[in-house]
């Protein structure tokens, strides 16, 4: 049976789906997400505790002089894992390989200070896998956004998701250098990033599903509105309006989020060595919180322009944030070749802003909230006149 007609109505009218099985889906996502992040950037304050010989003497302690590598070994293969999650996910769902991600990616978190002992090739190892498996999560995400989350609602749904990394690396780098400083040292810090994940893989076991056909306990009428909205035969004057909006608020949130951090960078590097502390910190909290405004921006347009690939697209449009990740401390370590020296990181926060910049102009002009006609394997049809 096909779900009923969408219709403008249903925007205000929308009893028993105030709160329903997506917003779980949703929350069991977003925890994921900040899981992830967190596993990852704890490495980067443990690794100043697992390399500092003058530090608790109960606590072993490594001579490495190969770190960087260590950091960013994370990234080495994230990209063709992030492209055959996005493919194996619209193929045959996302709740097994989110499953299986969290299981790998935390027992090879837990087992880090066991492998440290092999030395820092065994870390590496480690690493890689947690790059490899936490590289599923995003396209998998992806995936399940666009199968549970009502159009009118994919924004606001999507933007939850993204706020439980952000949450994730902030509670984890926090909680990290208290662990790294207590008696039970940085190994703790492993350990419990590895339960954590183990915690979730349950919850995610009993609650998870891949869309709301599949779920046990969905009502019939939250079924039908999140159905009703995604499919073929909603009005075309409801496709135009809703079109137009969409990338409407995209573009604002695009001009947001990297207009803003690039106008604080800039001003940082200009000031240079008459910036203040507090000014500095100011200009670097705007830099990153108004550049979260992307996540319902840009990385929001793979459920728009392709729903039914929205894990693949999203996989390919992280390839080139994984490109960076791994060119960015590459080019720091060429540019600031004096870790004192200000106009050489005002160096850095110039070519930071420019490509913010270049990015934000391009998506302005090229950025698309339209379906594209390979998202149904045919050709583009031109709409009626309404």
């Amino acid at each position: 049976m096909s779900p009923r007609k969408y219709t403008v109505e249903d925007e205000t009218k929308k009893e028993g789906c105030f709160l329903g099985v997506r917003h779980l889906q949703i929350v069991l996502i977003s925890c994921m997400a900040g899981i992830c992040f967190g596993k990852n950037v704890n490495f980067s304050v443990a690794i100043v505790a697992m390399t500092n010989t003058n530090a608790n003497s109960d606590i072993p302690t490594y001579n490495w002089t190969d770190t960087n590598l260590l950091i960013s070994s994370y990234y080495w293969v994230t990209f063709p894992f992030q492209i055959a999650a996005g493919i194996a996910s619209e193929k045959y769902g996302s709740k097994w390989l989110l499953a299986i991600a969290a299981f790998i990616s935390s027992t090879f978190t837990a087992a880090l200070p066991l492998m440290a002992q092999f030395g820092s090739w065994g870390v590496m190892i480690c690493r890689i896998v947690q790059g490899a498996t936490q590289a599923m999560v995003f396209p998998s995400a992806f995936n399940l956004v666009a199968k549970w989350a009502p159009v009118p609602e994919r924004t606001r749904l999507c933007s939850i998701m993204f706020t439980g990394s952000s949450v994730g690396t902030i509670i984890s780098m926090s909680l990290s250098g208290f662990i790294c400083a207590s008696t039970m040292g940085w190994p703790l810090v492993f350990y419990v990033s590895g339960a954590v994940g183990y915690t979730w893989l349950i919850f995610w076991l009993m609650f998870g599903s891949n869309c709301p056909q599949d779920h046990p306990w969905i009502s019939d009428k939250e079924k039908e509105y999140i159905l009703s909205t995604q499919g073929t035969n909603v009005p075309v004057k409801v496709i135009i309006i809703v079109t137009l909006l969409i990338i409407a608020l995209r573009r604002l949130d695009v001009t947001e989020g990297v207009f803003g951090p690039a106008a604080a960078l800039i001003i940082l590097a200009a000031f240079g060595k008459e910036a203040t502390a507090t000014m500095i910190i100011l200009l670097l909290v705007i830099a990153v919180g108004v550049n979260s405004a992307i996540t319902s921006g840009f990385m929001m347009n793979n459920t728009d322009i392709a729903p039914n690939y929205a894990a693949t697209v999203n996989a390919l449009t992280n390839g080139g944030s994984i490109i960076f990740s791994i060119v960015g401390p590459i080019a720091v370590h060429l540019v600031v070749t004096d870790t004192t020296n200000i106009y050489q990181w005002g160096l850095i926060f110039y070519i930071t802003a420019a490509f913010y910049l270049v990015a934000g102009v391009f998506y302005l002009v090229f950025g698309s909230a339209e379906v594209q006609a390979w998202n149904s394997g045919g050709t583009k049809k031109e709409l009626p006149a309404p």
